[in-house]
């Protein structure tokens, strides 16, 4: 009986130090920043190439540049950026992390959504979402593209 109670107790502490979520939370912010260096700096392959397999399953490398490249394209570099929420989540010894900021960039604002996979002190992009009004409509006009 007291061994099965020193197991469990002891297992709960694993996994209470496993999925420490405001260490976690920084851990992905600072991944973040690293991206949006690597995006401002265009360097896409390295984006791709750093991200967790489950990103690159998703889609091939050259649709995965392309699409970063045309964001970059058309919403420009990042003049400001601020987080507004964040959420971890642990399971199975992995932790996801999501991250939300709002982002001013050169050529409109817009809200990004990071997902991150913090697994064996690593951390590893597996989404990353934007959603701005500016993608959609053109400089000269204000209107959207048709």
């Amino acid at each position: 009986m007291k061994i099965a109670s020193f197991v469990t107790i002891g297992s709960a502490a694993l996994v209470l130090l496993s999925c420490n979520p405001v260490k976690s939370t920084a851990e992905a912010d600072k991944a973040a920043a690293e991206f949006h260096a690597l995006f401002d700096a265009e360097d896409y392959d390295k984006i791709f190439d750093t991200a967790h397999a489950d990103f690159k399953a998703a889609q091939p490398k050259a649709d995965s540049v392309i699409f970063l490249r045309s964001v970059r394209e058309k919403l420009g570099t990042i003049k400001l950026t601020k987080r507004a929420g964040w959420q971890a989540n642990s399971v199975n010894m992995k932790t996801n992390v999501v991250l939300t900021y709002e982002t001013e960039f050169e050529n409109g604002r817009g809200v990004e959504t990071f997902t991150y996979r913090i697994d064996d002190g690593s951390t590893s992009l597996l989404g990353w979402h934007v959603n701005s009004s500016a993608l959609i409509v053109t400089k000269a006009t204000g209107q959207p593209q048709r």
